[in-house]
């Protein structure tokens, strides 16, 4: 649902390029929204579940001078676009359809996720089980 809004408000047909940035640039606002007000990115570790292209991601260049950036998405071209184009600073693999992922338990600071979950069906369970594991405790 908050796609459908976004993209009504910031999709022009005739502009997807602009488009596309106009709604990544939305997202991560979104994102930096819904942390606490004292937030640090200074040395926190960060997971775009989905990330597909960049997306969102790639707004959080600056932070990623002083944080780890991760990204990971199921579409194997957008992952090697992404990790050719804007890695370093921002790191991305390609994931699996179903969990785990390759990182240790309780490593992430944080985790988000747009438009990823409303197209989960059989696994979404598996992957909140998964995102629980790899969340630190205060993340």
């Amino acid at each position: 649902m908050l796609d459908d809004l976004l993209a009504s408000r910031w999709w022009d047909p005739d502009r997807p390029r602009l488009s596309y940035d106009r709604l990544g640039r939305e997202l991560s606002l979104t994102v930096r929204a819904a942390l606490p007000q004292d937030w640090s990115w200074r040395g926190k570790r960060v997971l775009d579940f989905g990330c597909g292209a960049g997306r969102v991601l790639r707004h959080f260049l600056a932070e990623a001078e002083g944080a780890e950036f991760w990204g990971c998405g199921i579409d194997g071209p957008s992952i090697a676009w992404l990790e050719s184009a804007l890695s370093p600073p921002l790191h991305a693999f390609h994931s699996g359809e179903w969990p785990p992922l390759p990182f240790e338990d309780n490593c992430l600071d944080l985790i988000y996720a747009m438009s990823v979950y409303t197209h989960l069906t059989d696994n979404w369970s598996a992957w909140m089980v998964d995102h629980h594991r790899i969340l630190r405790p205060e993340g």
